[in-house]
């Protein structure tokens, strides 16, 4: 195996051991549901995308690093909670390109004020 996918799979194991089967037992056991962890991660991805739109990207970060977190985890809740469906994957398919849209035009919002206007910025952030 190349060595760069040797790394790939290091870093996926590592992650997956110390992050996200810790992170979906816990919100297992909390009750929250694969569907709940999708919309929680599209929640702070709109909030993201409000801190951007508004200039705040060390909050943005913040927020998106919540969002990135529940999205990585919700498949993991899924499979542990036994509840996997066609239907599920589709939800959280959609909702990772609705959370990636908000958080894109946060950015054109940003770039296209007054004060920060970027054409090119805001056209790069469709691209």
């Amino acid at each position: 195996m190349p060595i760069l996918q040797r790394l790939r799979q290091f870093i996926r194991d590592a992650v997956g051991r110390y992050f996200e089967q810790p992170f979906a037992s816990a919100l297992s056991r909390l009750g929250v549901t694969p569907n709940l962890a999708t919309l929680l991660g599209v929640v702070l991805a709109a909030a993201a995308a409000y801190f951007v739109a508004t200039g705040r990207f060390q909050l943005a970060s913040v927020f998106l690093l919540g969002a990135s977190a529940f999205d990585l985890v919700d498949g993991a809740i899924a499979r542990r909670s036994n509840t996997v469906s066609k239907r599920g994957a589709f939800f959280d398919s959609t909702a990772d390109r609705v959370s990636e849209g908000a958080v894109l035009l946060g950015f054109l919002v940003y770039f296209v004020q007054p004060a920060t206007a970027n054409g090119t910025a805001a056209i790069l952030a469709f691209v």
